[in-house]
């Protein structure tokens, strides 16, 4: 009950936030709210995020109920995490903006090709019996996990002026927080309950991909007449 009150909560303040948007900036309401693109990049993140957090969430719990791993292990992914993580985040900011130069909407194909590697590694690590092969996609998984967010936010600072950078970055970030990490964790929890199988609730939550992944192409779709909007925007301010 509290966990549905909280996030009945949080997506009040969000409806209220954009209603206000809306009302009091016309210009923030096109770019931001009235903007197919920037709702694509949202659903895409809350669906990343739901995949992702819920993965990470129960990582440790499963390989100790599936592969008797114990609390040393769990140093080790935490080891793994910390290092591949930051390589990840790292070198996932650079490379898509490589990205983004060779093709208008290279970074958002990035992201999905780095979100398709972490859920390839993410359903043999839940799937493996093998101790070598969970750690192996772990890593895997660990590495490309971070990747998306970047492309995400760089793509909604191109969707607007100067002045709603920060306006940009709070509505990509609510959209992830409340759906990805208010409900992700939560879900696989219900459903693992519901089944008395983790496995079953960790594989559910990834196989969310195929909807971020229909998202991005949405966003790919119209991402060149929201950045040519926006120009305009930049150019009139």
């Amino acid at each position: 009950m509290l966990q549905w009150a909280a996030i009945g909560i949080a997506c009040y303040a969000f409806a209220s936030w954009f209603q206000s948007i809306r009302l009091t900036d016309r210009l923030a309401y096109r770019l931001i709210t009235g903007s197919k693109t920037f709702r694509a990049l949202i659903a895409a993140g809350a669906f990343l995020a739901f995949a992702m957090n819920s993965a990470n969430g129960f990582v440790f719990v499963y390989a100790h109920r599936y592969l008797g791993l114990t609390a040393e292990a769990g140093l080790r992914l935490g080891v793994i995490s910390v290092a591949l993580g930051g390589v990840g985040m790292a070198s996932g900011g650079y490379l898509c903006d490589v990205a983004r130069r060779i093709h208008p909407a290279g970074r958002l194909v990035f992201a999905g090709i780095t979100s398709a590697i972490f859920t390839v590694a993410s359903l043999i690590q839940f799937l493996t019996n093998s101790i070598t092969v969970f750690y192996l996609a772990f890593a895997v998984a660990t590495l490309f996990v971070p990747m998306w967010f970047g492309p995400l936010l760089a793509t909604t600072q191109d969707l607007v002026v100067p002045r709603l950078r920060g306006a940009a970055f709070a509505a990509l970030t609510l959209g992830t927080v409340i759906f990805g990490l208010g409900l992700g964790p939560y879900s696989v929890g219900l459903i693992s309950d519901a089944t008395g199988n983790l496995r079953i609730a960790m594989l559910a939550a990834v196989s969310i991909f195929p909807a971020a992944l229909s998202s991005l192409g949405s966003a790919i779709r119209t991402l060149a007449a929201d950045e040519a909007a926006a120009g305009i925007a930049a150019e009139a301010e």
